[in-house]
Order: structure tokens, then sequence, then C-alpha cells
């Protein structure tokens, strides 16, 4: 009967067994606490851009495209964190046990301050491309509202095709891999 309600049943009766299976057990909590620390940071930033662009500029700076990607970059880092970091045989705190408590938060407050300074950091990047970018980077100023993504007709003097992308869309694009790259180094 303790078999069947049992979360982890260990088969032998060695006592190393149950250390690496404890070990094991908080190696996976330590992993997910990094994996939800990683996912709110970038829903955190991802929602407010996305969300203040609309109200300011009448549209997010990504495509729907581009959305799918962060989500998949998202999910793929979160999963590599969650599996591949070994447990530590050493304890963290010497003299004090390392046990963790049902009544522990998931959160702690040196992971809110973590989230806080890359939501901080990463929208300050993210407002200063998305706003200040086509100063910065572009010989030809344009309008962040007016301006569309890719030329409506050909103009052979300048070299330009019919659909080529306009520096609008450029300006998008080099703040979406701003975006991918300061997570990826998150």
């Amino acid at each position: 009967m303790a078999k069947e309600n049992s979360d982890l049943v260990i088969l032998d009766n060695d006592f190393k067994s149950i250390h690496y299976a404890i070990m094991w057990g908080r190696t996976i909590f330590e992993n997910v606490r990094k994996f939800i620390q990683f996912q709110v940071t970038i829903n955190i930033v991802l929602c407010f851009i996305v969300f203040l662009s609309g109200l300011t500029l009448g549209h997010s700076p990504f495509n729907v495209i581009q959305l799918l990607w962060i989500n998949l970059i998202m999910d793929t880092l979160g999963a590599v964190a969650i599996c591949t970091e070994p447990f530590q045989a050493k304890k963290r705190n010497e003299g004090h046990s390392n046990r963790i408590s049902r009544k522990d938060k998931i959160l702690t407050l040196v992971m809110w301050r973590n989230i806080f300074g890359q939501v901080v950091y990463q929208t300050i990047a993210m407002l200063a491309l998305m706003y200040f970018g086509q100063m910065m980077f572009f010989e030809e100023s344009f309008n962040l509202v007016t301006e569309k993504l890719r030329y409506a007709e050909a103009n052979e003097e300048l070299g330009i095709s019919e659909n080529d992308p306009t520096n609008k869309m450029r300006h998008h694009t080099m703040i979406f891999h701003t975006f991918v790259l300061m997570n990826l180094f998150n």
C-alpha cells in the first residue's frame, strides 16, 4: 500500500541510493527554480515591450514568427537548464542542513532580485533600441509609426526592388536579435 501511494520508490536497501535520490531531488528543485526565474524574466520584459510599443507606436516590434521563435527559445533553454546541471556534492552552507521544506517558496528574495535586475537591464536596452535605434544605426531617419516594413514599388535608381525590406524592418530585426541574445546570455 505504501509503495502504491509513494512518490518515489527505492528498489534496494543501500544507503547510497537514498543519498543519491535526495541529492537528485534537490538538484531538480534548484533547476526548476532556475527555469522559473528565466521564464518570468523573459515574459515580464516581452509583455512590457509589446504592450508599451502597442500603446505608443501602434504596433509591436516583434511579428508573429518572431514571437514564436522567442517562445521556442524560452522553452528550449529552460529545458536545457533543468536537464543538464549535475547535483552538487558539497553542502551550500557548511554546518547547516540543505533540507528543503514544503513551506519554502519557489521564488526566493534573491531570485526576485535577479529577475528585477535583468528586467530593468533588458527593458532599458530594448526601449533605447526601440525609440532611438533608428537615430543610432541608420543614416536616413524614418517615422517609427507610419513607415512601412517593405517597399511597395521598385526604384531602379536606388537599386530597390518591390518587397525589399525598409530600414524599419531592419530596425525591428535588430530589436529581435538583441532581445534573443540578451536572453541567451541570461
